[in-house]
């Protein structure tokens, strides 16, 4: 399919693959993932290079994926088309990059009476609500193995920041395909054990609040697979909220991410949340004692 669209269009287990070509990564210093292949891109920068949507956010990590727990994260948001446009169609980098600026504003609710109402340029037409997503909304999530040397600098250790290893172990994906409001929120109201839907020949589940969940990991010859039904529950877990579906076998959620997600809402400020995830700045130690860990994170206690 065409990398530029959240659906693959082909009837396969990797549909919802995200359009992210790992040759384009890492994200540019502004954390722009730029590529040199037309067709994975949407408009040229300035220097000539294709701009893909897609940007890494560096975030307050969270325990569940740290170096101690032997899996770390890269984040990447993608907004649609619209909001890379100006109002005449054009494409502009300044406009894509304000209503990212929005994004993050509305999802750690800092949003000012400056900001008006709606997005900017061709997506002005959309309304910028408090704790919520636009429609359209793309989070690819590749996990990687940990590799202590890995801080970014050594390319033949690995191209990432944050102890992230060259190699995955597995790659997720979310989109927001329909509009979830507050006013549906239905605290308490949770069936244990409840249906999960999802569609098995293409790779996803719905997580119920208006979002599909994809997850490929390694399967035992070291490939990626897509997960099942079963194995997607556990993101359900995660990435939902509490609330009663159009299923009322069926409700969703823990009650503590913010549209779903766990990243943007823990973004760093500014530029330092707009680059690739490095671990609280983590930076290698190839000096450090035998006893002890041989990096340190530059930012935090």
């Amino acid at each position: 399919g065409d990398p530029r669209d959240w659906d693959g269009g082909v009837e396969t287990s990797f549909r919802l693959f995200p359009g992210l070509d790992p040759a384009d990564l890492p994200a540019d210093a502004d954390g722009f993932v730029r590529s040199d292949t037309a067709s994975h891109g949407f408009f040229q920068d300035g220097a000539g290079r294709w701009i893909t949507g897609w940007r890494a956010v560096n975030f307050m990590p969270y325990g569940i994926f740290t170096p101690m727990t032997g899996s770390v994260s890269g984040i990447y948001i993608r907004l649609p088309k619209s909001f890379m446009q100006r109002e005449d169609g054009g494409f502009d980098l300044e406009v894509y990059t304000r209503n990212l600026d929005l994004v993050e504003r509305a999802i750690q609710d800092r949003l000012r009476e400056e900001d008006g109402g709606t997005y900017q340029g061709a997506a002005q037409a959309v309304a910028l609500e408090r704790g919520l997503y636009p429609v359209g909304t793309e989070f690819a999530h590749p996990l990687h193995y940990v590799d202590a040397v890995a801080d970014g600098r050594d390319l033949t250790v690995s191209p990432y920041p944050g102890t992230r290893a060259r190699r995955v172990k597995e790659v997720r994906y979310m989109y927001k395909w329909k509009a979830f409001h507050p006013s549906q929120f239905r605290p308490g109201v949770k069936e244990e054990g409840a249906p999960v839907y999802g569609n098995d020949a293409q790779g996803w589940v719905d997580n119920g609040v208006g979002w599909y969940l994809a997850g490929y990991i390694e399967d035992q010859s070291g490939a990626l697979r897509p997960q099942n039904r079963e194995e997607l529950t556990q993101c359900i877990g995660c990435h939902s909220g509490i609330v009663a579906t159009e299923f009322p076998q069926f409700t969703s959620g823990t009650g503590n991410t913010v549209d779903s997600t766990w990243a943007l809402p823990r973004k760093f400020p500014g530029e330092l949340g707009w680059r690739e995830m490095d671990y609280l700045s983590y930076l290698a130690q190839a000096d450090a004692p035998p006893d002890q860990t041989p990096g340190i994170a530059q930012l935090g206690d």
